[in-house]
């Protein structure tokens, strides 16, 4: 199994090649290789095609697929993780470079259960901290970084969609306390609007003057 969209044959799929992967626009995708976001899907679905193909009786597919994902997963590991800050980087640079911006986009990983178990862990208490969490969901980028826009689609308005990748991954790394309160941001955005129209973007800071605002019920449901 050869990936077209891997020309440097480090394990995983390019940006450039593949598709934008996190990102749609804005600084975050200057000089990128490959991001977190798409390296993770890529290599859980490399996982998820080999169980069909043994299903299939297709073995040397089976075990070329595992062998690829080895050699994404020993790459993502490698150059992703920092271990002074505790987090992984937002995604690989051309030159060898990597964006170590704070994102939420880890988490996509996280929820297939990609990632190491310990490293995962202290992950997940990187996306619980208040730069990334708001009271009404996950924000894309922390609100330390100096690319950080409230009002900005990829660099800080809060996706209840992040949200949910954000409560997946707390669970599959054992912060329940932290999933639920990411599922409860989530549910709170039926609230919000018309009802049972979710917005799909919402201020990722209450003082900005933003539409819609960053809450706009007055009176949140209760939770038991």
């Amino acid at each position: 199994m050869v990936a077209k969209a891997d020309s440097d044959g480090d394990g995983l799929m390019e940006n450039t090649i593949a598709g934008a992967g996190a990102l749609e626009l804005g600084d975050l995708q200057l000089g990128i290789v490959s991001d977190v976001y798409l390296s993770g899907v890529w290599i859980a679905a490399l996982e998820r095609f080999a169980r069909m193909a043994d299903v299939m009786h297709e073995s040397a597919l089976a075990s070329s697929a595992r062998d690829l994902r080895k050699r994404a997963l020993t790459t993502l590991e490698s150059k992703l993780w920092l271990p002074k800050l505790g987090q992984y980087a937002f995604a690989l640079l051309e030159g060898g470079k990597v964006n170590d911006n704070l994102t939420a986009w880890p988490a996509t990983a996280m929820s297939f259960d990609v990632f190491d178990a310990g490293r995962g862990a202290q992950m997940a208490a990187r996306l619980a901290a208040a730069s990334i969490m708001t009271d009404w969901g996950a924000r894309p980028l922390a609100a330390t970084s100096t690319l950080f826009d409230p009002l900005h689609y990829n660099n800080g308005a809060v996706w209840p969609f992040v949200t949910g990748w954000v409560s997946l991954a707390q669970y599959r790394y054992h912060n329940p306390h932290a999933g639920l309160f990411a599922l409860r941001a989530i549910a709170r955005t039926g609230f919000d609007e018309s009802r049972g129209r979710n917005p799909e973007v919402i201020s990722g800071d209450c003082t900005s003057r933003s539409t819609p605002p960053c809450r706009t019920n007055s009176s949140p449901p209760r939770w038991s």
